[in-house]
């Protein structure tokens, strides 16, 4: 066997080995969520607190592995993001209230945002709204732009 053939051959080898596995450790080093936009939707309010606690706390671990995550609150929903009405409420064993559980997801960086038609409905008007939570704008298609561009929706 010809030897000036084995260096070139055994560097190449090195090299692609060496590139394997620092593409490798930068995959991994990466949170899964990174880059990820996430919507939950959320039609529920006290008509069922365990949807309503449910998509609030997933949203915070979502957001919690890097992903960019807005609840999408209508029909009912709406009213979770009113500040006129408590919620003060708990459900199964878990000791947080809904307002805890709410305010941690805005608090990491979470959004919400409001069907225009629903809020009107359920008399939501902007100066009501809790921190973090904004009404959609049906000129600017708000929540049609935000479906659109979600790399995955969580419906609850």
């Amino acid at each position: 066997m010809n030897r000036n053939y084995l260096v070139p051959v055994l560097l190449a080898s090195v090299f692609a080995l060496s590139a394997t596995v620092l593409s490798g450790n930068a995959v991994s080093s990466a949170s899964p969520g990174d880059g990820q936009k996430i919507v939950v939707h959320l039609s529920k309010y006290t008509n069922d607190l365990h949807a309503a606690f449910m998509a609030f706390k997933l949203a915070d671990a979502m957001q919690l592995q890097g992903a960019r995550v807005t609840v999408l609150v209508d029909l009912e929903g709406v009213r979770i993001a009113d500040k006129r009405n408590p919620l003060e409420m708990r459900w199964g064993s878990n000791p947080a209230t809904l307002a805890e559980v709410y305010d941690t997801f805005i608090n990491g960086g979470g959004k919400v945002i409001l069907c225009p038609h629903c809020a009107a409905a359920a008399g939501v008007a902007g100066n009501a709204l809790r921190d973090g939570a904004m009404i959609g704008v049906p000129d600017e298609q708000t929540i049609p732009k935000l479906l659109v561009e979600a790399d995955k929706i969580l419906d609850y």
